[in-house]
């Protein structure tokens, strides 16, 4: 009966060891998954931060492009009005003078 006993807390003493191994092993299981979920958020954060890098290098290129556009259409049109102007200001200039003196 005494060995019976002696066993039985033998036996209870290795499951209190297997337990507290476990609850260990859970707690490092646990920390090692912070770990890895802090490593998962950085990494998503400075993917989505060369993308937003990315993007922002692709519009101000954009804008760039379309403000070149832009300046380049307003350039030749404002030389189209002076060759114009060139062109008819002395004719303008009589009609003017012309219906001026017409009155």
């Amino acid at each position: 009966m005494d060995q019976v006993i002696a066993r039985l807390l033998e036996v209870d003493k290795e499951a209190a060891k297997l337990v507290d191994d476990a609850k260990e092993e859970l707690e490092k299981i646990k920390e090692a998954m912070e770990g890895e979920k802090l490593q998962f958020k950085q990494a998503y954060i400075e993917r989505a931060k060369r993308r937003i890098q990315l993007l922002e290098k692709e519009e101000n290129e954009h804008m760039d492009k379309a403000s070149a556009e832009l300046a380049e259409y307003y350039n030749k049109r404002q030389q189209q009005l002076q060759e114009t102007y060139d062109e008819r200001h002395e004719a303008w200039e009589q009609t003017i003078f012309d219906r001026c003196l017409a009155k």
